[in-house]
């Protein structure tokens, strides 16, 4: 193992705990405080996997072209400000 695998493996399991933990926490809260129905709630948990969807074919290009330590530190980095901003 290798420091920067344990970086980026612990980096990986912080941001699934941060869905994990956001999930239905923000689903309830839509549902009851802002009066969403349970389907549009249901698209709106879909909206991180279809970003991802997305953006990992051109995080990989990205990764070739200017290196992979600035992509993922950029990758959470914008992961961060989007969980404080929630």
């Amino acid at each position: 193992l290798s420091l920067p695998f344990v970086f980026v493996s612990l980096g990986t399991t912080l941001a699934t705990c941060g869905f994990a933990f956001l999930e239905p926490v923000l689903s309830e809260h839509l549902m009851t405080q802002l009066h969403v129905s349970t389907s549009m709630s249901g698209l709106l948990m879909g909206v991180p996997s279809v970003t991802y969807i997305v953006a990992a074919p051109l995080g990989g290009w990205l990764g070739e072209v200017c290196g992979y330590r600035p992509i993922l530190f950029l990758g959470f980095l914008i992961f961060a400000v989007g969980l404080a901003l929630v």
